[in-house]
């Protein structure tokens, strides 16, 4: 199951599990059209928006509905229509296990009343307690489900911590096909830079947001960060800031400086991804647990280091020294660019390294045998209570 807020990862493992043989019904919560695909089966069922002040204030005028749909009173709401597509699809698809990609809440409590004595399973992106009665939800969330599959470590140990252990917790983190996902060529490097205007002696940092725990705290801390290192070295650095379409505005372009640019539409981004060499993508939220987030795990894929704060998993990705750096502040993360995030035999270093961590931490096909064998367990009876 998915809804918008998802990324490619679940489209790329159906079809993953497709081509190995699975069958594979999908349940796709979803509020705009989407193109059904052609190596599995989907039933789309129309979320209820509910329109909220925004807390975050990351979506642009045009694309509120997006916000509106992905609360909880949104989800709470649409769950009963879930849960009917639920039941409609296990009566005609006989499932050996359902399995949830997205966390509705509480009223997860009711999956039993419709999954029967089918297996469940649920996906653990991220831990990111923003209120005082998170980890009472989270607890109760899970409660129903005969195994939980967080995507790092770090929330595999949470998860232990609040003593959520009673049943197969298995760590089964985001994949990208290494085949698809590659640095870019010589050639795409230069053409990007050149449609940019970018000298192609510059050093190139891309921040990409909003990913799922970075609201305009991080991006302030990322500009920052940029304004003081364009300072420090005018003429070796630019930096790119990139927007998805649903959180661009076009009033972001006063931002735009020498060496610090704003980049608010998709041609631009692909070119911006071509002639990046780094990821700079901050995370404040220091009670949270990093996933780590999928647009990390593309950048590794492409040979891009990334350069973060430290957050409980980040380092499942980021390992100092060879695939990026953490820093503490916009000085401190100055100091390092100036000095060796700017020395070109090192970057050629860490690039090799954060495509090496991609390739041995982060593979679809690794990802697609976990699922796989943790549904074989489950429908085996090898489950809570089985």
């Amino acid at each position: 199951m998915h809804h918008p807020g998802d990324k490619t990862f679940w489209l790329n493992l159906f079809d993953r599990l497709a081509a190995k043989g699975h069958q594979v019904r999908v349940l796709s919560v979803t509020y705009e059209p989407v193109t059904t695909p052609a190596s599995y089966a989907v039933d789309y069922i129309r979320p209820i928006p509910v329109v909220v002040p925004s807390s975050t204030g990351r979506y642009s005028r045009e694309n509120r509905w997006l916000e509106g749909t992905n609360n909880y009173l949104s989800k709470t709401l649409s769950f009963s229509r879930v849960l009917r597509g639920v039941a409609r699809a296990r009566d005609a698809f006989h499932p050996d296990v359902v399995h949830f990609i997205d966390n509705y809440g509480p009223v997860m409590m009711l999956v039993p009343a419709v999954a029967g004595s089918t297996p469940t399973s649920i996906s653990a992106p991220t831990y990111f307690p923003r209120w005082m009665f998170y980890d009472a939800f989270l607890r109760t969330s899970f409660a129903p489900f005969d195994a939980i599959a967080p995507f790092s470590d770090a929330y595999t140990h949470r998860l232990h911590e609040l003593g959520v252990a009673d049943r197969p917790i298995v760590t089964i983190r985001w994949g990208v096909d290494p085949d698809r996902v590659h640095p870019a060529t010589d050639d795409e490097r230069r053409a990007g830079r050149l449609r940019l205007g970018i000298a192609p002696d510059r050093t190139v940092v891309m921040w990409t947001g909003f990913i799922q725990q970075t609201d305009w705290k991080d991006f302030r801390f990322a500009y920052r960060l940029g304004e003081l290192t364009v300072a420090a070295a005018p003429d070796r650095f630019v930096f790119l800031y990139c927007f998805k379409p649903a959180h661009y505005r076009p009033e972001l372009r006063e931002l735009d400086r020498a060496g610090l640019r704003i980049v608010g539409s998709a041609p631009e981004y692909e070119d911006a991804r071509a002639s990046a060499d780094c990821l700079l993508s901050p995370i404040s939220a220091t009670r949270s647990t990093a996933a780590p987030p999928l647009t990390w795990v593309e950048a590794l894929a492409r040979g891009l280091p990334i350069l973060s704060t430290w957050i409980p998993g980040a380092d499942e990705a980021i390992v100092p020294g060879e695939s990026g750096w953490f820093v503490g502040s916009p000085e401190e993360g100055q100091r390092l660019l100036v000095g060796e995030g700017s020395d070109s035999t090192h970057l050629a270093l860490l690039r090799a390294g954060a495509r090496r961590i991609a390739v041995e931490r982060f593979s679809l096909d690794r990802a697609a045998d976990q699922y796989v064998g943790l549904w074989k367990q489950l429908s085996a009876g090898a489950g809570r209570g089985k």
